[in-house]
């Protein structure tokens, strides 16, 4: 666990690989193939709704590459391989939903989420997006004209660091 080779879950047995490694991996380079290869099988007692993989923070559904098998009288049983680009450091994980059967508490989800593996490569650096940016330099301009008079020098001088850094940030977002 230590290591992070694992996965949480409310239903779904994921046994997944990322490039062959284990949930938890993280590399120092970008592969060479410039493709994160998502391999593995997943067992659920309800057939599947969706399959996503996370990248940086984006889903991508990767439920068309999906094959279901054999399982057992009580389980299905999926094979997944996706291949997803990675040309930049960031990170990268496995999500999975059960068709909702109606024995579940109402609004109950039952989903299966790996663990993420990592690229950390020197020679790369993974760019914030504009909109996450814009919204936390929006808060810590309302933050500091909200504390006005409330919070003393030192405490707005946080604010006020913090929004310079979302200044800058916002100049390499994409």
């Amino acid at each position: 666990l230590n290591q992070g080779h694992s996965f949480v879950t409310q239903g779904p047995l994921l046994d997944v690989r990322f490039n062959d490694a284990l949930p938890g991996t993280t590399w120092t380079s970008i592969p060479s193939t410039e493709q994160m290869r998502v391999t593995g099988t997943i067992h659920s007692v309800h057939p599947l709704a969706r399959v996503e993989v996370i990248h940086n923070g984006r889903t991508i559904d990767v439920s068309d590459a999906l094959t279901t098998g054999k399982g057992t009288a009580h389980s299905n049983r999926c094979s997944i391989d996706a291949t997803i680009p990675c040309d930049t450091s960031g990170w990268f994980a496995l999500r999975c939903f059960e068709q909702p059967d109606g024995t579940a508490p109402k609004g109950k989800v039952i989903l299966a989420h790996t663990n993420p593996v990592f690229i950390d490569a020197p020679d790369s650096v993974l760019r914030p997006r504009r909109r996450d940016v814009e919204y936390f330099l929006s808060r810590m301009t309302s933050e500091l004209q909200r504390n006005q008079g409330v919070l003393d020098d030192d405490a707005l001088a946080e604010f006020a660091e913090a929004k310079a850094i979302y200044e800058k940030l916002l100049e390499r977002a994409e």
